[in-house]
C-alpha cells in the first residue's frame, strides 16, 4: 500500500515539475517592442537571449511569403544570444493576410512571428512587427503596353504588349485574361465594331486575329511600318505609317490584297486616326493645324475633306464620340463631325479644365459623360485625377482620385499619381477602366472607377 503512495507522489511531483517547466521563462527578446518597417526599410534585426539554466533548441515560425528570417532555428547555450535578421520583399505585397490599417499616405500591416523552444522546457514568445507599405487595389499587368482598345459588345479590354509580344484579352471586372502569342513586336491595335476580330500592326506586317477562337488567321506583309491601323466593318483594313506625308494603304481582307495606296498631299499624324461609327470615314490630325477626313465608303481610302487652318486644331491625337457626332482633340477642343461642301468641321467648344494635354479619353452617350485624364510633360510627367464632364455643357461634374505610387528620393519618399494613358467606359457607362503607369511605363496597372 505504501509503495502505491510513493508511486502516486512521484507521478504528481513529475507532473508538477513538467507543468512548472512548461511555464518557465526561457527567452528574452531585445528590443522587447514590435519591429517596425518604415516605407523604405526592408530589413530589421533583433536578438534572442537564453536566460534558462541549460542549452535550448529554438525555431522561429511564420507563414508569410513576403518575409524571410535568418537564421530560422538553432541551439542557444546558457547565457548565449543569437542575432536574427528579418527581411521583407515588397513586391509580394499584393494579397497579404492579417489586419491592414489604411492611412492617407499608405497602409500598415501588423502581425507577429512565433519564437518556440523545440525541446524541454516548452516555451513560446511572440515577436510583433509592423510594415508600412503602399499598395492600391488595382490589377498589375506584366509587359509594356503599346496599344489598347475596348470591346463594348463583350465588355472586354484588349491590348497588345511587348516583352513578351502578346495580345491580351482581359475581363476587367474579374481580372481574368487570355493571351495570344505574336510572332513579332506589335506597334498598334484595332478591334472590329462587333468585337470578333483584331488587327495588329508591326514593322512591315499586320496580323489578323480571330477574337472568338483566339487563332491568328493570317499575317500579311505590307511595305510600311504600321504605326496605326483601323479594321473597318466593310472588311477592309487601313494602314498608316508615320512618314511626313503619311503613306496610307487600304487592304482588302476578302481578296487579301492591297487595293489602294496613296501619299496624302496633306501631312497627317497617323497615330491619332479614328473611325466614324458609321464605318464611312476616318479622321486624322493634320500638319500644321488642321483636321483631315478620308472616305472609306467605297473600299480604298480617299481624301474627302479638310478643316480650315485654325489654331484650335493643333493636336496630335483624336478621339471620337460613340455616336459619331463629335471629335475630341488632345488639346481639349471639341469639333463637330458634320461636313458638307458648304461647311467645314465646326468648332463646338473647349473641354473645361485645360490647358494640359489629354492622354486618355472616352465618351458614353447613354450617360452623357466624357471621362479623361490630362498630363503635362517635362523631367517628370504630372497627371490629373480622372475628370468626368457633361457631354452637353462640356463642364466638369466630378473628379475621381487616381492612385499614387511611392518614389524614393535620397533616403526619403514622395507620392506621385499614376499616369493614365488609355481609358474606356464599359457598355452601360457605370464603370471606367484606366490603364496607367508610373514614370517607368513597363509597370502598367488597370485601375477601375465607379461612375455615378
Amino acid at each position: 500500500m505504501r509503495s502505491k503512495w510513493y508511486i502516486l507522489l512521484f507521478f504528481c511531483t513529475l507532473v508538477f515539475s513538467c507543468a512548472k517547466e512548461e511555464n518557465t521563462l526561457v527567452f528574452w527578446v531585445d528590443p522587447d517592442t514590435d519591429i517596425y518597417f518604415d516605407f523604405l526599410e526592408n530589413e530589421k534585426t533583433f536578438h534572442v537571449y537564453n536566460i534558462y539554466n541549460k542549452s535550448v533548441s529554438w525555431e522561429i515560425v511564420h507563414k508569410y511569403d513576403f518575409m524571410s528570417v535568418y537564421p530560422q532555428s538553432g541551439i542557444l547555450e546558457v547565457k548565449d544570444s543569437v542575432k536574427i535578421t528579418v527581411s521583407i520583399d515588397r513586391n509580394l505585397f499584393d494579397d497579404i493576410p492579417g489586419s491592414v490599417d489604411h492611412h492617407p499616405a499608405g497602409k500598415r500591416y501588423s502581425s507577429y512571428l512565433l519564437l518556440n523552444s523545440t525541446g524541454r522546457p516548452r516555451s513560446s514568445e511572440t515577436v510583433g512587427f509592423n510594415v508600412k507599405y503602399f499598395n492600391h487595389d488595382y490589377l498589375k499587368l506584366d509587359g509594356n503596353i503599346t496599344d489598347a482598345r475596348y470591346d463594348r459588345v463583350n465588355d472586354l479590354l484588349i491590348l497588345v504588349q511587348n516583352d513578351p509580344d502578346l495580345v491580351k484579352i482581359i475581363n476587367p471586372e474579374t481580372g481574368e485574361f487570355e493571351t495570344v502569342e505574336l510572332t513579332m513586336k506589335p506597334t498598334s491595335l484595332s478591334v472590329s465594331f462587333d468585337g470578333k476580330y483584331a488587327a495588329i500592326g508591326h514593322l512591315g506586317w499586320f496580323t489578323l486575329l480571330n477574337l472568338q477562337t483566339l487563332e491568328i488567321e493570317n499575317i500579311y506583309h505590307v511595305a510600311i511600318e504600321v504605326l496605326n491601323l483601323i479594321i473597318a466593318p466593310n472588311n477592309w483594313v487601313y494602314l498608316y505609317s508615320d512618314e511626313f506625308l503619311g503613306q496610307i494603304m487600304s487592304f482588302d481582307l476578302e481578296n487579301e490584297l492591297i487595293a489602294g495606296s496613296f501619299e496624302s498631299n496633306i501631312p497627317v499624324k497617323s497615330k491619332g486616326a479614328v473611325i466614324h461609327p458609321s464605318g464611312n470615314y476616318i479622321y486624322l490630325p493634320g500638319w500644321p493645324e488642321m483636321l483631315v477626313r478620308h472616305s472609306i465608303a467605297d473600299g480604298p481610302a480617299v481624301f474627302s475633306g479638310i478643316s480650315a487652318l485654325t489654331d484650335y486644331h493643333d493636336c496630335t491625337h483624336l478621339w471620337i464620340s460613340d455616336d459619331g457626332e463629335r471629335l475630341f482633340t488632345n488639346r481639349n477642343h471639341v469639333i463637330n463631325t458634320h461636313y458638307s461642301a458648304y461647311s467645314n468641321f465646326n468648332y463646338a467648344g473647349t473641354l473645361e479644365g485645360g490647358p494640359r494635354i489629354i492622354t486618355a479619353l472616352d465618351h458614353h452617350s447613354g450617360t452623357g459623360k466624357i471621362a479623361l485624364v490630362r498630363c503635362v510633360g517635362g523631367a517628370t510627367i504630372t497627371c490629373s485625377d480622372l475628370i468626368i464632364l457633361n457631354d452637353h455643357s462640356l463642364k466638369i461634374e466630378q473628379e475621381l482620385e487616381i492612385p499614387r505610387y511611392m518614389v524614393p528620393i535620397t533616403g526619403q519618399f514622395i507620392f506621385r499619381k499614376l499616369s493614365g494613358r488609355y481609358g474606356f467606359f464599359n457598355s452601360d457607362g457605370t464603370r471606367f477602366y484606366l490603364l496607367a503607369h508610373p514614370d517607368s511605363p513597363v509597370r502598367w496597372n488597370l485601375v477601375s472607377f465607379d461612375i455615378e
